[in-house]
């Protein structure tokens, strides 16, 4: 990759180490004042990135020169990120990954749906799942996730088996039972502080309703620091979707994650970022071609 690039580098004035404090429009071109010198351009692109993963370069500066524009920005939020849960339902199963169907909810109304790993820790849960899960997370109010730990299990498939399982090992206890289908650690944890019993019927249809709805409440995202990406920004309405040229503001060009626009896990994002600066790239190229 760096190869590819180098060449084109070097026909390229490049300025590092040197930080854009201003940017101001003017009749025909933009005032930029850095924290070395002042420059006026005749096109500009904002391609500052956003607040995730602070610790590689990742702030809020970029959206600092929009607002001095009066572009609509959005609340920002970090994204494809840990999910924080404050429960005991948790404690004790930190490096345990199981697979599982995740449910987020917003009181009753499902939001997203999905089925991947779920890494548990010290915090509360992470895994790719759980990253797919964090970009809806900011859209619920009353959020709640509720994790099916056998989601390969029909309910009334896991009643037999648990029914035939029981019969089968009468001398086995509620935790032994349950590791023939749940990693051990997690089934004595279960057992141990969510009572599960499977004694009798009743005690069955509790414990299966456990381990198909396992409920957490009140989980948040666990913040910018350790986010992949983050939502909100610089709305969508601000630019053309073709150029990424600002309808308010023309040469002026918005590109990458300062949009508010967010992609799956799994190289969206990036491919965003390269793909709207190939938009762009070539939208001023063409602009530039056609005044000479």
């Amino acid at each position: 990759m760096l190869e590819i690039f180098t060449p084109l580098l070097n026909q390229t004035t490049l300025k590092l180490q040197e930080e854009i404090l201003s940017i101001r429009k003017t009749d025909h071109s933009y005032y930029l004042q850095s924290t070395q010198d002042s420059y006026t351009f005749s096109h500009v692109i904002l391609a500052c990135g956003s607040e995730a993963a602070p610790k590689l370069g990742g702030s809020n500066k970029g959206f600092t020169l929009a607002k001095s524009l009066n572009l609509k920005i959005l609340p920002t939020y970090p994204s494809l990120v840990p999910i924080k849960i404050n429960s005991l339902k948790l404690q004790g199963l930190s490096g345990i990954k199981i697979k599982a169907k995740i449910t987020l909810k917003d009181s009753t109304i499902i939001l997203y749906q999905t089925y991947n790993d779920v890494l548990f820790t010290s915090y509360g849960i992470s895994g790719f799942g759980v990253l797919d899960t964090s970009s809806y997370l900011h859209q619920a109010k009353s959020p709640k996730i509720i994790l099916d730990l056998l989601p390969n299990f029909p309910e009334k498939s896991l009643e037999n088996t648990l029914l035939n399982l029981i019969k089968r090992y009468p001398n086995k206890n509620t935790s032994e039972i349950l590791s023939g289908l749940l990693h051990p650690k997690l089934a004595l944890h279960l057992t141990q502080n969510l009572k599960l019993q499977i004694t009798n019927t009743k005690t069955l249809k509790q414990t299966l309703y456990a381990l198909k709805n396992l409920t957490l409440d009140s989980p948040s995202l666990h913040g910018f620091d350790n986010a992949e990406v983050s939502g909100g920004g610089i709305s969508a309405k601000e630019i053309s979707p073709i150029s990424f040229e600002s309808k308010r503001f023309k040469n002026l060009y918005i590109i990458g994650e300062m949009l508010d626009i967010v992609g799956d896990r799994g190289g969206y994002n990036l491919a965003f970022a390269w793909a709207s600066a190939w938009g762009c790239a070539k939208a001023i190229h063409n602009a530039l071609t056609k005044a000479s």
